[in-house]
């Protein structure tokens, strides 16, 4: 039986312990959508690579790395997302029968991005942004895309 000491080792991650991951999400590989994630709670699967993820709970949580100009582009899933900003400046965009509108979020903002809502993001400033996401569901599902390009290239 493990001691309390290890349970609790068992659901940190740290980190220094981490490395950026490029390519955890397939458009990511595209221009205008570069960002790297460190995936933090979630299962091990939807490209994630990252050995010391806790890959227990009902929700996912990863820190995500964007320089300036790129972001993620318009998309939906099942679950609820959460963008909280840890530092830096991003524009949220949301789309809903051909309507749009955005949002300027800053350090310590939040948006609730609920199910099946079109959304996506950008980071308009000059500096990197960091941005925690927080995602329901334990599974990985693969986004929907708007740009049919994108939908057209997904892969598991």
């Amino acid at each position: 039986m493990a001691s309390l000491d290890e349970k609790m080792e068992r659901y940190l991650a740290r980190f220094a312990a981490k490395e950026p991951d490029w390519e955890m999400f397939e458009e990511a590989r595209h221009e205008g959508n570069r960002r790297a994630a460190y995936r933090y709670v979630g299962p091990k699967t939807y490209r994630n690579r990252q050995h010391n993820t806790i890959d227990e709970g009902t929700f996912n949580v990863s820190v995500m790395y964007v320089p300036p100009g790129q972001g993620a582009p318009m998309h939906c899933h099942p679950h609820e997302e959460i963008f909280f900003v840890l530092k830096g400046y991003v524009t949220v965009f949301w789309e809903e029968n051909g309507e749009t509108c955005q949002r300027e979020l800053g350090p310590l903002d939040l948006i609730f991005n609920p199910p099946n809502a079109m959304h996506g993001y950008r980071n308009h400033g000059v500096e990197p942004l960091w941005l925690q996401i927080l995602v329901g569901g334990g599974t990985n599902i693969l986004p929907k895309y708007a740009d049919p390009a994108l939908e057209a290239v997904k892969t598991t």
